[in-house]
């Protein structure tokens, strides 16, 4: 059964109305739609042509009758159509039938190699291949036709039907068997259940009296351990601190006076390391800060006094050159610009360079400064820890 003048109505993945054709029919647009129920094929067919200037390439849906989850049929009222796009309603006549489809899973796609896959007639066929609902509006269609879907309509209610008939008995079934599962453990009699109440009592009251003996062995262990633990009585710590406080009173002045010597010591290596430690820190920050800037700023003076001197150059050279005109002597030959700030930046550098030597030989002499007033300060304290209390005095 084959029926022309076709259009086909589905959501994309975004939500919205698509239908196929969906441009103006005319002799460059016209899509011809062919929907065949197959009897020897047995499925349900929609053959969508691509016509392009060259050729035209068919794209063929098969659906099998097992994929049908519903398959409603209705017509299609002057409300709906009114509300149908301009486009769409083009290509239906006066009287339409609408189809609709549910199917489990996607409809199966079959086309050539050829095909062309770029066009955006093409996309939108991928899309209707992707959806499970959609609907066909048929128009114009024979009475011996429209009987014929209204049958196909029922057939399709009734298997499906029949298939949920079937799908009710197994769950009757399993839930029977589950019953059953259940009566037999239901049918225990009173002595059976009396038994194993017995035994249960039985076996709480074994468990509780092994806890119970566990629990007084746990206290007589505990006990004997508190027994031969060390523990110091009020009157023995009072001893202890006694003992302690004549040890201390006991002390003669030399030992007094060695420890204090021993703590002055150690105080005296942690100033001098933290001396230490503060002049790296100093040394490093300088080198990290001040001296970057100082030679910015030598940088700075130093391009600044060549333009100066470049600028007492040209007008000494000047004055120069129009008092030897004046008095009618010839030109006179100078160095070229670039080659003058080349000598003038060697000297410079040299005069850094004597500048650095100076900066060392004073550091080397701060140096040894403080290494003689730290040998001194060693000297002083060494004589004062060997000097009696008498000469401190």
């Amino acid at each position: 059964m084959a029926i022309q003048s076709v259009v086909v109505k589905w959501a994309d993945a975004d939500g919205r109305e698509r239908y196929l054709p969906n441009t103006t029919p005319d002799r460059h647009s016209k899509l011809d739609f062919k929907f065949h129920l197959g009897a020897t094929s047995e499925s349900y067919q929609l053959q969508v042509p691509l016509r392009t200037s060259r050729s035209t390439h068919i794209v063929n849906f098969l659906i099998p009758p097992e994929r049908v989850a519903s398959l409603d049929i209705g017509t299609l009222s002057r409300d709906v159509r009114e509300q149908l796009p301009w486009e769409t309603r083009t290509h239906l006549g006066s009287e339409v039938v609408w189809l609709r489809f549910n199917i489990r899973g996607h409809a199966d796609l079959f086309q050539r190699d050829s095909t062309p896959t770029t066009t955006p007639f093409y996309l939108n066929v991928m899309s209707l291949a992707e959806t499970t609902a959609f609907t066909l509006y048929l128009s114009d269609l024979e009475p011996q036709t429209e009987e014929k879907l209204r049958l196909i309509c029922d057939v399709a209610s009734e298997s499906r039907g029949r298939e949920e008939l079937q799908a009710a008995k197994k769950e009757l079934q399993t839930t029977k068997e589950e019953m059953e599962a259940n009566l037999e453990v239901y049918t225990l009699t009173d002595d059976k259940v009396d038994s194993l109440i017995d035994q249960a009592v039985n076996e709480i009251r074994d468990e509780m009296h092994a806890g119970l003996s566990e629990v007084l062995k746990l206290h007589k262990g505990l006990d004997q351990a508190i027994d031969e633990l060390e523990i110091y009585t009020t009157g023995e710590v009072e001893e202890r601190l006694y003992e302690v406080q004549e040890h201390c009173e006991g002390l003669n002045h030399p030992e007094t006076e060695d420890m204090v010597l021993g703590a002055q010591n150690e105080l005296e290596n942690d100033v001098r390391e933290e001396i230490s430690d503060t002049k790296r820190d100093l040394q490093s920050w300088y080198q990290r800060r001040v001296q970057p800037k100082i030679a910015k700023m030598i940088e700075a003076k130093v391009q600044a006094a060549e333009g100066r001197v470049m600028d007492a150059v040209r007008v000494n050279m000047g004055q120069m050159i129009r008092r030897r005109r004046h008095h009618g002597h010839g030109p006179v030959a100078f160095e070229s610009g670039q080659r003058f700030r080349r000598r003038l930046r060697t000297a410079w550098l040299r005069a850094e360079e004597a500048m650095r030597r100076v900066e060392a030989t004073r550091e080397a002499s701060i140096a040894s400064t403080d290494s003689a007033d730290e040998r001194l300060f060693v000297l002083s304290n060494h004589d004062d820890r060997h000097a009696s209390p008498l000469d401190r005095q």
